[in-house]
């Protein structure tokens, strides 16, 4: 439990280091809505209001691609640390999953009926779980696309999931 509750403080840090130095650079057209990191530190992924996904070396804070695949807002991001994947969604309603090194799309899920807010790799990465205003939480397979299950039992919208 000790170990768990240091994993997360150390991601947690790291993000909101992230955040800062994201923020310090000043590089970005609008406001930025997500940010993630993988596990190594050398890469942060960002969504943003500009419907872009940027990532950024971490060390210089420089952007290294600038993604331009979701048709509104990229709400949420988030670093598979075993697949070196990562996934975006947003006001699309998609969920993508990327590779991170090659930045090719591996899949596409047309995954809500209202925006996504929140996504999360499963720590083997084999699942991917998604919240969304439409009230429900799903878990996706990685390896199909194809939805496991859903919560549907939300009255309101689900903003977000770990």
């Amino acid at each position: 439990m000790r170990l768990f509750i240091f994993l997360i403080s150390v991601l947690f840090t790291m993000n909101l280091f992230s955040q800062m130095l994201i923020k310090e650079s000043d590089a970005f057209p609008m406001k930025l809505t997500s940010v993630c990191t993988d596990m190594e530190g050398k890469t942060i992924v960002v969504g943003s209001y500009d419907k872009n996904i940027y990532t950024l070396n971490a060390e210089t804070v420089a952007k290294t691609e600038t993604i331009e695949e979701h048709g509104g807002f990229v709400l949420a991001t988030d670093f598979s640390a075993e697949k070196g994947y990562f996934a975006t969604a947003g006001w699309d309603q998609r969920i993508v999953i990327w590779d991170a090194a090659s930045m090719d799309k591996v899949i596409e899920i047309e995954a809500h009926s209202d925006r996504i807010n929140d996504i999360v790799f499963s720590p083997d990465g084999l699942k991917l779980a998604s919240a969304s205003d439409d009230g429900t939480v799903k878990v996706w397979d990685m390896m199909t696309g194809g939805e496991v299950y859903s919560i549907n039992d939300h009255e309101d919208a689900v903003t977000c999931v770990t």
